[in-house]
């Protein structure tokens, strides 16, 4: 189930909640073996897919299944998945079915970024930028790596008021207010390919309707997190942006290259503009 990396003391659990979309599921089951070199754990949570995701993922030998009886929709079946996570899983990984694997080194440079410092909680390939202070969005579920403590600090998704979307958002706002920040991973290099919302599309001949991405305040979102939300013009935005530290969702390279044990290639990057 698990490759294990010399020495390697973290390991995480990955959570993925299934809907239909058997080619993108096997893409990215067989993009995880293929690529994880470190160590790790598959949960997948099936939303009452049609039999023949059933017939698959039932001869997975590799993975802990979940098969529900009901569509709970991703949030709630992100938090099964969360719960089911092996006591000795670090940190959890919530990744969408539509997403393959593209290098080696994925999963280790983002638990590398995770650890780099206490203060960071949550780390992903993509932000749900929001021009709100002071959280500024948060990270998008496609691919989202949180630490496992963090979990434990302040609870799960909000699957309740959040059932489809928001529920990232609403987590690094509560995160954010015990002091935890999250972080962006940069786009070169690639780390995964999103097919983008092909765990969404009605591929079933189930009649009952699916349920759609609901409109959220996330002004409101944040408020009640018990943060002061406040929301930037584009033209302050500008300004905004440019004054050292504001932007502390952005991995900067030094920083990234400083979590994956780069430091001799920092050197050499920076020295150019010496």
């Amino acid at each position: 189930m698990a490759q294990t990396a010399p020495g390697n003391k973290y390991k995480v659990s990955i959570v993925i909640v299934t809907y239909n979309a058997l080619d993108f599921i096997k893409i990215c089951l067989d993009s995880i073996r293929k690529y994880t070199t470190m160590p790790y754990e598959i949960v997948v949570v099936d939303n009452l897919s049609e039999p023949p995701v059933r017939d698959y993922l039932n001869q997975q030998p590799d993975i802990k299944l979940i098969l529900n009886d009901e569509n709970k929709l991703w949030c709630a079946g992100s938090n099964q998945g969360i719960r089911a996570a092996g006591d000795d899983c670090t940190h959890i990984l919530l990744l969408n079915s539509d997403i393959e694997v593209r290098r080696a080194d994925w999963l280790q440079q983002m638990v590398n970024v995770s650890n780099s410092s206490d203060r960071i909680g949550v780390v992903g390939t993509k932000h749900t930028f929001l021009r709100i202070h002071p959280t500024f969005g948060g990270i998008d579920g496609q691919c989202m790596l949180i630490k496992k403590k963090l979990i434990d600090e302040i609870g799960l998704l909000d699957s309740e008021q959040f059932p489809w979307n928001g529920s990232p958002i609403d987590f690094a706002a509560r995160a954010f207010k015990k002091g935890y920040i999250y972080k962006v991973m940069p786009k070169n290099p690639e780390l995964v390919i999103h097919y983008r919302a092909m765990s969404c599309r009605d591929f079933s001949s189930n009649t009952e309707p699916k349920a759609r991405p609901q409109a959220i305040d996330y002004q409101q979102v944040i408020r009640k997190t018990g943060l002061n939300p406040v929301k930037i013009p584009r033209w302050a935005w500008q300004i905004y942006k440019l004054l050292p530290g504001k932007q502390f969702y952005r991995l900067t390279r030094e920083e990234f290259l400083l979590a994956n044990g780069k430091d001799e290639i920092r050197r050499k990057f920076y020295a150019r503009y010496d």
